[in-house]
């Protein structure tokens, strides 16, 4: 389960901003003598990932198992066409990803993937919402996930959704603001970021983490010098 939230800016710099939580449930099957049962666990990982041409950027929700891995494997080392599939308007390899689960029986919502997409190409950075049965659709500003439905709320409800209206500033405090919103979703934790402009793509989801983990280092420091017993020093006026 997952929060994946991108929006599209134009006023000024051109970009398009991706934010994910990052909760991450992994699903298995377990023997157990004649009979197996599924297994899931959670953890915290990332899901907003960088090819390694640094021309897209994609982010995927769903279920986190080894196909979910060679998929996402084969689409950054540059073994998927993702140009091919934008123009064609179809995502053949992640529709293939979801049917072979299914072992041409019926649909499992608890084993399929969609994800969102940020490409640079050419220069023009652009937002897409890819489906689980393939399709591949532009958009300005989308989510996807269980908390989704939070995220959306809340941006429907801001007056500035128009790209033309939205500079980078806005639209990244206004994706982590509906990130926080979606966190009201149980399965929904953590905060992932990236930005798409003509020239690069900047990841700053380690910077998020180093600072969050500084801050609750610092914090704790302070709470335990209030009980060491030693006298404060005071305070030069």
């Amino acid at each position: 389960m997952t929060t994946l939230i991108g929006i599209k800016v134009e006023k000024g710099e051109l970009g398009v901003i991706l934010a994910s939580d990052l909760s991450r449930t992994q699903t298995e099957w377990k023997p157990q003598g004649d009979v197996a049962y599924r297994q899931q666990t959670k953890s915290e990982g990332q899901k907003i990932h960088v090819d390694d041409k640094g021309e897209i950027a994609v982010c995927m929700s769903g279920v986190f198992d080894q196909p979910y891995v060679d998929f996402l494997s084969a689409l950054l080392e540059g073994d998927i066409n993702v140009k091919k599939a934008i123009k064609k308007g179809c995502f053949q390899e992640l529709l293939q990803l979801n049917l072979a689960r299914w072992c041409g029986k019926t649909p499992d919502q608890n084993y399929i993937n969609g994800l969102l997409l940020a490409t640079r190409f050419k220069g023009q950075p652009k937002l897409y919402t890819c489906f689980p049965l393939g399709k591949i659709e532009e958009r300005y500003w989308t989510s996807l996930g269980s908390g989704s439905g939070y995220a959306l709320e809340h941006i429907a409800k801001q007056d500035k959704l128009i790209p033309r209206r939205l500079s980078l500033n806005d639209g990244i405090g206004l994706i982590v603001d509906a990130l926080d919103e979606s966190s009201q979703d149980i399965h929904t934790c953590g905060l992932d970021l990236i930005v798409v402009n003509k020239d690069k793509i900047v990841e700053y989801g380690e910077t998020v983490k180093t600072a969050i983990t500084d801050a609750r280092t610092k914090a704790i420091k302070d709470i335990k010098a209030q009980y060491s017993g030693k006298p404060r020093t005071a305070r030069k006026k």
